[in-house]
């Protein structure tokens, strides 16, 4: 009937989540389950670029090296953090990238061998 646009309400739900650390496979799931359509949340996502999609990226893995030990090895603190990433909706192009960007010589750990 017109009372919600939904184009108004994709684009502000995927502007509020990924400001909170979400990444765009979740939130595409949230406004699925909201009734929205495909096409709908297609054209609202186009509207971000990369650079706000990996700035999502960032805020959340900042939340996750708060809580991690760092007595672990590092290849499993890297897991982790891929793992945590990949569950909030972030896809390995854009995990790999902020990963990397991480200064892992501040966590106190020696890789072991194999």
């Amino acid at each position: 009937k017109g009372f919600v646009d939904d184009e108004l309400l994709a684009s502000d739900t995927f502007a509020y989540q990924l400001s909170r650390g979400s990444g765009p496979r979740k939130i595409r799931e949230k406004l699925r389950r909201k009734g929205l359509d495909s096409s709908c949340i297609d054209s609202c996502v186009e509207e971000f670029d990369i650079e706000e999609i990996k700035n999502s990226c960032r805020i959340a893995l900042n939340s996750k090296l708060r809580v991690l030990k760092k007595d672990e090895p590092i290849f499993k603190l890297k897991d982790k953090c891929f793992r945590f990433l990949a569950t909030r909706g972030f896809s390995p192009d854009v995990i790999f990238p902020i990963i990397d960007e991480v200064d892992w010589s501040s966590f106190n750990s020696e890789e072991s061998e194999f």
